[in-house]
């Protein structure tokens, strides 16, 4: 079921692409690969908010949360890179210049995006920390004990200490 589940999702994120703006015009093959890994970011992005927000969220499980979110911002991370480097693409490829963003009405929808855009990170960044908050330890007593070296499992994560020295002092750990 891999394969077919795949090439659906292949040709799901693709479609767009093939139907719109990216078919036409300079640079056609670039534009439908950019176009569907464009589209494809934002799909993993919104779904796996909304799979965080729905199932992971909720679970009583801190430990389970706590890697969830931690996984889940990577992942975050590298859509929102492709949404900017694919949708940087597409602008300079569509309306050709910055003076098109002012003076051509799709420039102009192309700006009221990005503004929605740059809501949506702020917005993320802002259930991030929030999120980081509920779910960090508060205390030594909510720690494992670090100091278990019989059982690999226990072994100290660096990014945990990263995380907890910008907790103590004050900082917005980044994970």
């Amino acid at each position: 079921w891999l394969p077919v589940a795949a090439l659906t999702g292949i040709a799901l994120v693709a479609t767009p692409g093939l139907a719109g703006h990216a078919s036409t015009g300079d640079h056609r093959a670039l534009a439908l690969v950019a176009d569907t890994l464009h589209v494809a970011a934002m799909a993993v992005w919104l779904g796996g908010l909304a799979v965080l927000a729905a199932a992971v969220l909720p679970d009583d499980d801190l430990d389970d949360v706590r890697e969830a979110t931690r996984r889940f911002g990577r992942v975050a991370l590298g859509c929102i890179v492709v949404l900017v480097v694919t949708g940087a693409f597409q602008t300079w490829r569509t309306v050709g210049g910055l003076d098109a963003l002012r003076d051509d009405e799709y420039g102009r929808i192309l700006v009221v995006k990005l503004v929605v855009f740059a809501i949506m990170l702020a917005v993320a960044s802002l259930s991030r920390e929030i999120v980081g908050r509920l779910v960090r330890p508060v205390g030594p007593d909510d720690r494992d004990d670090a100091n278990d070296r019989d059982d690999p499992d226990d072994a100290v994560d660096p990014d945990d200490v990263a995380d907890d020295a910008a907790a103590v002092g004050g900082g917005a750990a980044r994970g």
